[in-house]
């Protein structure tokens, strides 16, 4: 895939928080079949670390912080390393964490496209996405999200269809803020390994 245009245009409309570093992370896919997308924010931090594979998962042990509550909430659905292909919505580097970046809304949604493209040339529509962070949700589904509150769907177990978003997937909330973790939430729990 081509990414000079977006390159430039993050450059050029983003330099407060866009770094110029071509060596983004990697997908993490260990090349079998997968049950599921795990996408996450973008690899910028605070702490101006680099990534060999989005999550930092060239270290997926129980210490990689980037990865720790995604990891336990994939444990509790029941979900190995090697069924997921993981991938940040967006691919390059800011100079602050994702809740910090004002313009990450705008940034993002130039990556969709992109984002769209290269999971339709990998995976059957059938294989879902699980967003780990409410920013993600707001991008991929804005008219669905702004009727709902994070905690609605926990509550009332909703997953967005494919028509209401604009990856064409089911795209399943999969927060990896501590209040979201499934094992607070049994029913919803449950909904999501059905659709696994």
């Amino acid at each position: 895939m081509d990414y000079s245009k977006i390159k430039q245009k993050l450059k050029t409309n983003f330099p407060d928080v866009y770094v110029d570093d071509d060596n983004w992370p990697e997908p993490y896919w260990e090349q079998g079949p997968i049950r599921a997308i795990v996408l996450g924010t973008d690899p910028g931090t605070q702490y101006n670390a680099r990534f060999k594979y989005v999550f930092g998962l060239e270290n997926p042990g129980p210490k990689n912080k980037f990865f720790m509550a995604v990891k336990h909430n994939l444990d509790i659905l029941g979900l190995k390393l090697g069924e997921i292909y993981a991938q940040n919505l967006c691919r390059n580097y800011f100079n602050c964490d994702s809740s910090k970046n004002k313009h990450w809304h705008k940034v993002a949604a130039e990556w969709v496209p992109y984002l769209r493209q290269e999971l339709d040339s990998l995976f059957l529509s059938e294989i879902p996405v699980l967003a780990t962070s409410e920013l993600i949700v707001k991008v991929l589904a804005p008219d669905f999200h702004k009727q709902m509150r994070c905690e609605n769907y926990y509550r009332s177990c909703i997953i967005i269809e494919p028509g209401q978003n604009l990856l064409g997937r089911k795209l399943i909330p999969l927060f990896r803020h501590h209040r979201y973790q499934l094992e607070n939430w049994d029913q919803y729990a449950a909904v999501v390994r059905a659709v696994l």
